[in-house]
């Protein structure tokens, strides 16, 4: 694919930090996506989990 980093390439999030931008941050995690157009991740972060009431 025309699109997959070579084996020499920088990878973003690996090389260098993502340009995190956040959708929506709540109680139960975080959902954010890469600015970087090349990247293209999206993620979801779980809260951690705590014994805290």
């Amino acid at each position: 694919m025309e699109n997959e980093p070579s084996a020499n390439e920088e990878v973003c999030g690996e090389a260098y930090d993502h340009d995190v931008v956040i959708d929506h941050e709540g109680k139960h995690g975080i959902q954010w996506h890469c600015a970087r157009p090349e990247c293209g991740v999206e993620v979801w972060d779980p809260a951690p989990i705590t014994t805290e009431q």
